[in-house]
């Protein structure tokens, strides 16, 4: 049985749960995909008229496309041969975080699920390349943020700690 979209209903492509989600490898990825290749893909999504600022209930998430919307597209452009390529190419482009889901709850599917553009700080502390970028992403993690603030504050009052009365 199949969908209005031609998908097969059920099928555990489209359909995951969390578990399988965090899965790296990508399926159905053509041999001889290039990053360079992905990367001009979320360029051109981007400045496509998918954009937009898109609601759901009270939550408004700003510069986001639809799921379903971007398979589409893909297909339309001739960007990926059928709906399974184009979501390879939505999954790789998670990995390469070009994209992530607006709550982060799940991987790219075919789905009426919302995704938004990584900006390049985010890129940075997801995949930092600089010492700035590892610094940030350190110091971006509460537990050792916390730490730190901790260790500054005994170093900074360890004379009035043994200050005798």
């Amino acid at each position: 049985m199949k969908d209005s979209r031609g998908n097969n209903i059920g099928d555990s492509r489209y359909t995951t749960n969390y578990a399988e989600d965090l899965k790296p490898e990508v399926e159905e990825l053509p041999p001889g995909t290039s990053e360079e290749f992905l990367r001009d893909v979320a360029q051109r999504l981007k400045s496509s008229p998918l954009v937009r600022d898109l609601e759901s209930g009270r939550i408004k998430f700003r510069n986001s496309v639809v799921g379903t919307e971007v398979v589409d597209w893909m297909v339309k452009q001739r960007i990926a041969k059928d709906r399974r390529v184009a979501v390879a190419y939505g999954r790789q482009l998670i990995r390469l975080a070009e994209i992530v889901h607006c709550t982060r709850g799940h991987d790219f599917k075919d789905e009426e699920l919302f995704y938004r553009f990584v900006s390049d700080y985010e890129k940075g502390l997801i995949n930092p390349k600089t010492p700035y970028q590892y610094a940030m992403r350190v110091l971006s993690t509460p537990p050792i943020l916390f730490a730190g603030i901790v260790a500054f504050l005994v170093i900074a009052n360890i004379a009035y700690l043994f200050k005798s009365p």
